[in-house]
């Protein structure tokens, strides 16, 4: 299945009405600030909104609105046809399970820092809510919205991928589940199909691990230049299981398999992993930064995750 271009939300239109707003060669950038003309429907249920998507190839989703408004208003996409998923509930539930927690697609990130099933079972989600943008930012943007735009910097991404969160993607045709660092297939891009939507993301529960996320960016609220979240199992203070995210740090939010194998096993307050993150990430270049600059700066933002592991488990 092709790639797809990002279309702020989470869903994608027609790539061929989508230039990539951070290739400076389409001069989209900064060139309008009204919207193109387009339709807005807002259904009332998944059902119709995905009948909606399947029906209309160059369709925009409305998620939180934090990017694909930005979008709209430089018609960096310029879709026929806008659907708000503002009215469908179901998008908003937080679902605990034996063994596992669900999280609906149109969850803010605000709630994901308040809610205690949250708190509980996927702290690493809350700890990460912090480092996300601004208030503003995190009182509308949702975590579909943030996992469908496919930002490399994206913090969230990070942190579903070292729980092992899967993505539930659904269609007028049928539903699929991936791995959430399967969803990626390049910088703003996804693996999203015409029509293709998605609706919630599932995690194992971690009521009993450690977890710690840790960015770096050159200011408040700027994108994360590295990003690491860390979910680990401990057992008499050395490290038997660990899942590794990684944000900022190359073409895609990454799950970083070296690092993890070569942390477990190791004692918890002394744990390295320099060499095999080193590795295993391939940072882009960046007006925020050099690729090797951000190579310094990953091991620096692994080390501190790790320090931070460390004193969660001594509380």
């Amino acid at each position: 299945m092709p790639p797809r271009r990002r279309c702020g939300a989470t869903s994608t239109a027609s790539s061929r009405r989508l230039p990539n707003p951070c290739d400076r060669s389409t001069g989209v950038e900064g060139a309008a600030v009204i919207p193109a003309p387009f339709r807005y429907v807002r259904p009332s249920t998944l059902a119709q909104a995905l009948e909606l998507l399947n029906a209309e190839a160059a369709a925009c989703v409305l998620a939180g609105g934090q990017s694909l408004l930005t979008q709209l208003k430089s018609r960096a996409v310029t879709p026929d046809l806008v659907v708000d998923l503002g009215a469908l509930d179901e998008l908003r539930e937080i679902r605990s399970r034996p063994g596992t927690v669900t999280i609906g697609a149109m969850v803010t990130f605000a709630r994901l820092a308040k809610n205690p099933v949250v708190r509980e079972s996927v702290p690493v989600l809350a700890q990460t809510v912090a480092h996300v943008a601004d208030v503003q930012v995190r009182n509308r943007g949702t975590l579909g919205g943030s996992l469908s735009y496919a930002d490399p910097s994206g913090d969230l991404a990070g942190a579903v991928i070292a729980a092992g969160g899967t993505v539930r993607l659904v269609s007028a045709d049928g539903e699929r589940e991936l791995p959430a660092e399967q969803l990626y297939a390049g910088p703003f891009r996804t693996v999203l199909a015409p029509g293709e939507l998605l609706v919630d993301v599932t995690m194992p529960r971690h009521d009993t691990a450690h977890t710690a996320y840790y960015a770096v960016a050159r200011r408040p609220a700027d994108p994360t230049l590295a990003g690491v979240a860390l979910v680990a199992t401990v057992d008499a203070d050395r490290i038997t299981d660990i899942g590794v995210g990684l944000v900022g740090l190359g073409d895609r939010p990454l799950a970083a398999a070296a690092t993890a194998r070569a942390l477990r096993g190791q004692p918890l307050g002394g744990a390295e992993a320099g060499t095999a993150l080193a590795d295993e990430i391939a940072p882009l270049p960046s007006t925020a930064g050099q690729a090797e600059y951000r190579r310094a700066v990953a091991l620096t933002a692994l080390e501190r995750a790790l320090r931070q592991l460390t004193q969660e488990a001594a509380s």
